[in-house]
């Protein structure tokens, strides 16, 4: 039986449907396609399952491999060494270590088949029409491949001696063999597919002829013809075209090159060349090209390899002429050294030459090779077929179709030079145009199906997830014989290579790790199933079951007379992350019906800056996890977040747009994932945020590249903050920030004109700083003065929705759910803090020293492992063992925090609740009902059962909510329905379509005091806050407290992890295997200075903590990683070390850090992170 649950272990939200049997929940996967689909299937230009053949293999069942990968792939042996592998780009697996090796796997089970003979059956001709293909080049062989299984007949007419175009003809042995070429020609050829080489279209063999003959006529001749270099002395003896000249290399002809070659151009072909002159025996190869090295056409590898093999590059380079010797010889060339570079509409180069002295280059030549690229030959096609200008065949790109009834073209025909797998997929999409222009009806794509797709959840349910490590090595020959002989350097994996690389697969055709071990958690066996009162002393370990009965008499007998004695302030109550919105949800339900003003969430080290930046600034939440419009952007910034690791499903939605030509920028100093991916990556110092976004700001505005209309329309204050910014001019936010002059022009530039754009704020940046609510403003402001407001592919205003459809979203509980107005004043941190007074939340600094001091006597830890998620944590777990009159805690395991407790709770894990579920959607938001989908374990309950059950104990009048069908319903007052007829409504939603600009419509445009985007805020200055951002250094910083930092020469940060969710997941089997140490990650560089190997145990210190504790993590090396700085997970802890500690004050950076000020003005937080310290080796002391 398949049921519908949610995942709510991050952000994201994720609609799952569950595999449940006798009772239990057996397998989860995505209830989206198009998020069930892996992101490597995704990205396949051919649409490869290939999680389906990378398990096969990994179970060694290599026969079945090969079936899978031939259902869409008829050149595995081609593709299993010369593919782009964009599938590997997009490896969930790159986020954790490393991708997996997909194209070498693939390359081992297409080897395997060969050797064993195996060849695809035969296929019966069932159509009557037949097609005739000109060209034997990967996409006419695809095309063939796709219509003779689709049942016609196919004829290939090839004008070369053999088949296969470049692949045989061009692509260089070491590469390629043409024996793995001619293996996938003739398994295409098995299936019925008959292939007429030496037939060229010309005089004797017309391409009208060839109409006549056949039903339809696929073009896919490729691109031959050589992009001509129109400089002087090209005509000199010497200069060859790189195309002829591997095209003779290949087939065995004598080439004589020798001495010093010159290969202009920058792409895979010309490092191809650069290759096989070092073979043939050159003296030196230089590669020449107009790009800079990071901006070269090649792919990565492809660069590597020439490098290695001792080519020479010499980038931003012109030719202006070949200089000649006598005997008409070619001599040298003659360069001048590129300024500029941009790509046209079209594709087309164009460049800017640098002026004056040392703009000049000349390189000695024997021999010149061009490799700029090359056009297909079309004049032998007849005078009916339509070209583009760039000499491309002109097809309309939806059908494929050249123009002429029955007429197709596909491949380098019509896109120009493009990649092996780039080729087959247009070949694939000519096949079905064809069959469509055939049949009236166009072939289905093959999507993973549900029942697949749960029927490979269930399978890998108890499969191992391997720990992080570096993917397997390529074999290959050594060097020296490599560069000797035109033998294929790549000796491909042997079976138990193989099958230890593909285990490294995360199945992400379910879900991500956190939604894949949700059986994990259900089912642990040291889950939390039946309610515990403490026996002895606090941390003894001594437990008793008890009835609920028993549990909530005692917890409502203790709060009241607590109450009685000291008021309800003197009951706090807190959520942590873990349970998401059904623990916010029990919070605020017993602060209202208990009713106590002292909760909180967990959030004021995580969203409350930016929320409360937003709020004075727009009014509403913009830059929080829902509020970057992606789909649509056109740039997208990451400052300080890793949505990869924290919202899996939704970087998603950020590769797609990538793919589809967004430009991207990441903020960090650490090279998350997105930063190899980034058009700029800003390197930066922790703690200067602020002083980059207001340089930017300063650009912006200087340059006149803000929104004249939106801020003259819609903005206050923009008159002072144009007089504010001047002072942070782009030199000084280089002296701050470690970047140069250049990049922060270039950010500003990069954001402000690639509209619309939209940023995405997270911890790294936007949180557990005393600057943090500053720096959001700074960088709400560049969102403002850009127009990126609530605009299609901006920044969305988050709340407005849900608040206009007069929906209760969990997060609005903060703001309109609150005790008695005489109670609500008493909450501790009010007249501090009066913005997060207002948002329902209690200042934790003060409330842990209230506790110290007696004011505060009970507590309630909901999916809160507060010692270990909470800073100054030695001094917390005093508190609760000694202090502390009362504690209970609801969770799903024992930790730290429930060894203190009174009572422990057993929690109800959310496929065991029923729920409404609101997310912030495209192209709408939703709000969706969930039945549990099994009944909970044991005797478990629903965190919000236990608040309202609690509140009746007390003798409170709970209602409207006295039970949690009556609060469910509450919710959905305003829609006019129940949560039982939601549950009836097709696909148990309501829908929200999504909508822009909504501020030309509202009065006022803007929920702030002005009606405006505040730009200078009125509320900070009637609070006595800056109501212009104004940077100020970390507490401890290089330039601050510059003679710490010699002793203390490191900066400390945090890192999510991918398995986790903060304190979560450290006892699940499978979690637990990606990251089964605290790695304390360090640049190679400066940890080698200190003698640190990767992978020793080291030592870390604060200032505050020297001589007083230390902390010890294992050494992970981040090459390119920010010298100065070194990043921690983010609240260890070791479920598995002794009780009732479990070492969480081992390796975990809140054993050092304090809740003592400075704290932010607006949110009380106190410095977390960009925090200096000193790291050692573990068997040295000092």
């Amino acid at each position: 039986m398949q049921a519908h649950t949610i995942c709510l272990r991050c952000h994201q939200k994720c609609h799952l449907i569950a595999e449940v049997g006798d009772g239990k929940l057996s397998a989860v996967v995505d209830a989206t396609p198009i998020n069930r689909t892996p992101p490597c299937r995704e990205v396949c230009p051919i649409g490869m399952d290939v999680p389906g053949y990378l398990i096969a293999v990994s179970q060694g069942k290599f026969d079945r491999a090969i079936e899978i990968i031939r259902e869409t792939n008829p050149f595995p042996m081609v593709c299993g060494r010369v593919c782009h592998h964009p599938c590997e780009k997009e490896c969930i697996r790159g986020v954790v270590d490393e991708p997996i090796a997909i194209e070498w796997i693939k390359r081992l089970a297409a080897d395997l088949a060969w050797k064993k003979g195996m060849k695809p059956a035969t296929i019966s001709r069932t159509q009557k029409e037949t097609i005739g293909i000109v060209g034997s080049g990967p996409a006419g062989l695809t095309a063939a491949h796709d219509l003779a299984k689709a049942g016609y007949g196919v004829t290939v007419y090839e004008a070369a001696s053999e088949a296969g175009g470049m692949l045989s003809r061009v692509i260089p042995e070491f590469k390629l063999p043409r024996a793995s070429v001619h293996a996938d020609i003739d398994s295409i050829k098995a299936l019925g597919v008959e292939i007429k080489t030496s037939s060229p279209v010309g005089p004797s063999l017309k391409l009208e002829d060839l109409q006549k003959k056949h039903d339809a006529i696929l073009l896919a001749i490729g691109s031959w013809t050589p992009s001509f270099l129109k400089v002087p002395g090209a005509d000199l003896e010497g200069v060859h075209y790189a195309l002829a000249l591997l095209e003779d290399i290949k087939q065995g002809k004598k080439v004589n090159l020798k001495g010093r070659v010159v290969i202009v151009g920058g792409g895979n072909t010309a490092m191809d060349s650069a290759r096989a002159a070092v073979r043939l025996g050159v003296k030196e190869v230089h590669i020449t090209c107009l790009e800079t090295l990071e901006k070269l056409p090649a792919h990565p590898w492809e660069i590597e390899a020439a490098l290695r093999e001792g080519a020479m590059i010499h980038s931003a380079l012109a030719p202006q002429k070949f200089k000649g010797s006598s005997g008409n010889r070619v001599a040298g060339v003659a360069f001048r050294r590129v300024a500029s570079l941009r790509t046209e509409r079209e594709g087309n180069l164009s460049w800017t030459l640098q002026e004056g002295a040392g703009s000049e280059f000349c390189l000695d030549a024997d021999a010149v090779i061009i490799a700029i690229g090359q056009a297909p030959a079309v004049s032998s096609l007849g005078n009916k077929i339509k070209v583009t200008s760039r000499g491309t065949l002109a097809v309309d790109p939806e059908t494929m179709c050249a123009g002429i009834p029955g007429l197709f073209a596909a491949g380098d025909a019509v896109v120009g030079a493009g990649t092996v797998v780039e080729s087959m997929a247009a070949g694939r999409k000519a096949a079905a145009s064809i069959i469509l222009y055939l049949t009236g009806s166009a072939p289905k794509e093959k999507e993973p199906s549900l029942a697949e797709t749960l029927q490979r959840a269930g399978e890998t349910v108890n499969v191992d997830f391997p720990a992080r490590r570096q993917r397997l090595a390529m074999p290959t020959l050594p060097l020296k014989e490599a560069v000797s002989s035109f033998e294929e350097v790549e000796r491909g994996y042997d079976e138990k290579k193989g099958m230890e690389e593909a285990k490294r697969c995360l199945n992400c055709a379910t879900v991500c790790i956190k939604g894949a071990t949700i059986p994990d958690v259900m089912y642990h066996p040291d889950r939390l199933l039946y309610p515990l009162k403490r026996l002895g002393a606090r941390g003894e370990g001594k437990w008793q079951r008890i009835s609920w009965d028993e549990a909530f008499n005692t917890i409502a007998g203790r709060l009241q007379e607590i109450k009685e004695k000291y008021g309800p302030e003197a009951i706090h109550v807190s959520c942590g992350s873990g349970q998401k919105h059904i623990g916010i949800q029990a919070t605020k339900m017993a602060e209202r019906l208990w009713p106590t003003p002292n909760t909180h969430l967990g959030r004021y080290t995580c969203i409350h800056p930016d929320v409360m930046a937003n709020s004075v600034t727009f009014g509403d939440t913009i830059t929080y996890e829902f509020g970057p419009d992606y789909g649509d952007a056109k740039c997208i910034v990451f400052w300080g977040s890793e949505p990869d690791v924290a919202t899996p499903a939704q970087a998603r939605v950020v590769h797609r747009a990538l793919r589809q030509g967004s430009r991207l920028m990441v903020i960090d100093p650490r090279p998350i994932p997105m930063a190899k991916r980034a058009d700029l990556w800003l390197r930066l110092r922790p703690g200067t945020d602020m002083a980059l976004a207001l340089s930017m700001a300063h650009v912006i505005i200087n340059e006149k590249l803000y929104d004249l209309k939106f801020v003259e329309d819609y903005c206050h204050g923009f008159d002072r903050l144009e007089a504010h910014v001047q002072q942070y001019t782009p030199e000084w936010g280089a002296e701050v920030t470690g970047l140069t002059r250049e990049e922060i022009i270039k950010a500003a530039r990069m954001y402000a004109e690639n509209r619309p754009g939209c940023v995405y704020i997270r911890l790294g940046s936007g949180a557990q700083q005393v600057t943090s609510t500053q720096t959001c403003r700074a960088i709400s402001i560049l969102i403002a003065i850009t127009a990126n407001v609530d605009a299609r592919g901006g920044n969305l205003l988050y709340y407005k929705t849900f608040r206009e459809a007069l929906m209760w979203h969990p997060y609005l509980m903060f703001w309109g759910v609150k005790p008695p107005a005489a109670i609500n004043e008493k909450r501790l941190g009010a007249k501090e803090y009066p913005l997060m007074h207002k948002r329902g939340l209690c200042h934790i600094p003060t409330t842990i020293q209230a506790m110290e001091e007696g004011r505060v006597r009970a507590m309630w830890c909901i999916a809160d492992n507060l010692i270990v998620a909470e800073m100054d944590n030695q001094r917390i777990w005093d508190i609760l063992k000694n202090k502390l009159d009362f504690l209970f805690v609801s969770d799903l395991f024992m930790t730290p925090t429930a060894e203190l407790a009174d009572l422990v709770l057993p929690a109800a894990f959310y496929p065991e609740c029923d729920q409404l579920v609101e997310a912030f959607g495209h192209p709408s938001s939703t709000v969706t009902a969930f039945r549990r989908a099994v009944e909970p374990r044991g005797e478990c309950k629903d965190d919000r059962e236990v608040a309202i059950e609690i509140g009746k104990r007390m003798g409170m009048d709970v209602s409207p909510w006295d039970t949690l069908k009556d609060y469910l319903n509450w919710m959905l007052k305003y829609q006019g329905m129940t949560f039982d007829e939601l549950l009836e409504k097709p696909n148990a939603t309501l829908t929200f379509p999504r909508k822009y600009e909504r501020y030309r419509h509202s009065t006022p445009p803007f929920a702030t005091p002005t009606g405006k985007v505040e730009l200078y805020s009125t509320i900070f200055e009637a609070m006595g806050v800056e109501p212009l951002p104004v940077f100020q250094e970390p507490p401890e910083s290089p330039r601050r407290t510059p003679e710490l930092f010699k002793r203390f020469p490191f900066i400390y940060t945090h890192y999510r992890i991918h398995g986790y969710m903060h304190s979560e997941g450290r006892q699940v089997r499978r979690q637990r295997q990606l990251a089964p140490e605290p790695l304390l990650q360090m640049n190679p560089e400066k940890a080698s200075a200190l003698g640190i190997r990767e992978g020793d145990w080291v030592y870390l210190e604060t200032p505050k903590s020297a001589g007083k504790g230390k902390l010890k993590y294992r050494v992970q090396f981040i090459p390119e990683m920010h010298p100065d700085v070194v990043a921690g997970p983010h609240a260890w802890w070791f479920p598995e070390k002794a009780k009732p500690e479990y070492g969480c004050f081992e390796s975990n950076i809140n054993a050092l850090v304090t809740l003592d000020p400075p704290f932010d003005p607006v949110v009380g937080v106190p410095q977390v992170r960009a925090i200096l310290c000193r790291v050692w080796k573990a068997d040295l002391e000092g």
